[in-house]
This record gives C-alpha cells, structure tokens and sequence, in this order.
C-alpha cells in the first residue's frame, strides 16, 4: 500500500516510461522534517523496482505491494541506474540534487 509517494522526476510531465522504486516508509523516518512513521507494518519492503513502464502502472503495482510503501517516482533512464546512481546506497541529497541546491539557496538568502 502507498503511504508516500517521492516524485524526483525532472519532468513532471513525462508518464508514459518512467522508474519506480518502493521500499518502505519505515526509511523516510531517518529524513529531516518526515513524519514518523511508527504504524506495525506486518510485511515490510526493504526495496522493489519497476522499470521501463507508464506512471499509472507504478502507482498500481506499488499499491498492491502488502507492505506500507513510500513510492519513489524517477525519469525512465534506459541504463536503469540513474546517471550510475547505486539507489541501494545513495544519499537523498544524491537523488535530489536539484531540490538540495534549491533549499540551500534559499536559506543562504533568507540568512542575508
């Protein structure tokens, strides 16, 4: 079941081929500002994938998944890796490098 969904596409707008990613919400305890997710959780996800497959199918598969899931939404990439991001071990800051940047920009100038 979808209890979160990420969307880290660059384009918004692009649903035909996209990548998916589910694990479980458990993980985005760890992140700043995330609500806590504290629910018993009887078949956890640690990590599932789904390549190469419209947006809508994403949203379907991980909602069928038995385990509470923050969905993960990326640009299909043909190489599945992101640019040679290994999504086991990444940082969030390697995923959203774009949204980091942006919110460090921001409180720079919010400091001045």
């Amino acid at each position: 079941m979808i209890w979160n969904i990420i969307d880290a596409r660059k384009n918004p707008h692009k649903w035909k081929k996209i990548d998916a990613v589910a694990e479980s919400t458990a993980h985005d305890n760890s992140c700043k500002g995330a609500d806590i997710f504290d629910e018993e959780d009887d078949y956890p996800v640690q990590y599932e994938e789904y390549f190469d497959v419209p947006l809508r199918d994403a949203v379907l598969w991980a909602e069928s998944l038995r385990g509470k899931v923050t969905l993960y939404i990326y640009d299909h990439s043909p190489e599945g890796d992101w640019s040679g991001i290994d999504l086991k071990t990444a940082k969030p800051e390697d995923l959203f490098e774009d949204i980091f940047e942006q919110r460090s920009k921001k409180s720079s100038e919010e400091q001045e």
